[in-house]
């Protein structure tokens, strides 16, 4: 299978990457990103030959067939306000879908293109990212088990692998919760009351590497925030 991976050089997107590259079945990535030089440094750095390199920006619909041309699936590893004009090139391209999320009201206008997507034989499987994404789905799933809730908590940790690793999966202090995670500066993201995001700074999903530390040029595309959410189920 051949699946194409939209911002696989970005901090979400590596992560996709790197799984699909591990995957027994042998699928072919191919890293779709307008930032070639990073999307060359996750490829090298995860050192596998099923993974391949394609640059593409999506606001070049030309460079956006050629990237979807002979794929099975495409995953949109991008932001989300990209989600509808993908999924139309995915429908023209006769290819799958999947992404991270569409922060509902982007998602409700995905849902509009089911039929199309069932008549051309395709799947589309919205919102599968770390939070929200699969967590919504985990804790839909443990709720149907409970007799009652109160409150759900869900915590989500990721950065970029420090220098000098190889290796782009977290490290135990990655995680919230750990006792080092303050000396490494991880913050611990939590989803608690859902009234206002905190900016608290970090690192930036165009420069995923430990050197950056979001000027004031990448920091308003990418700040990260800790979210404070009352979760209802």
């Amino acid at each position: 299978m051949k699946i194409v991976v939209l911002g696989g050089a970005g901090k979400m997107g590596c992560i996709a990457v790197q799984d699909l590259a591990g995957d027994r079945r042998g699928h072919q990535v191919v890293i779709a990103d307008r930032d070639v030089g990073q999307a060359r440094t996750v490829a090298e750095t995860i050192g596998s030959s099923k993974v391949s390199v394609q640059p593409v920006d999506l606001h070049n619909r030309a460079a956006l067939a050629g990237a979807l041309k002979g794929a099975d699936v495409c995953l949109n590893g991008t932001v989300y306000y990209t989600n509808l004009p993908v999924m139309e090139a995915c429908l023209e391209a006769g290819v799958s879908y999947t992404d991270m999320g569409g922060l509902f009201h982007t998602t409700r206008k995905q849902l509009e293109l089911h039929e199309r997507f069932a008549e051309a034989g395709l799947s589309a499987v919205l919102g599968m990212g770390s939070a929200p994404g699969v967590p919504n789905v985990q804790a839909r799933y443990a709720a149907d088990r409970l007799d009652s809730i109160e409150t759900i908590r869900i915590y989500d940790g990721i950065k970029p692998p420090p220098a000098g690793r190889r290796a782009l999966h977290l490290r135990r202090s990655d995680h919230p919760g750990r006792n080092d995670d303050a000396a490494h500066g991880v913050p611990k993201w939590g989803v608690r009351r859902l009234r206002a995001a905190e900016r608290v700074g970090g690192l930036c999903s165009r420069h995923p590497s430990a050197s950056c530390r979001c000027t004031s040029r990448c920091t308003p595309r990418s700040p990260r925030y800790r979210l404070r959410s009352q979760a209802r189920v």
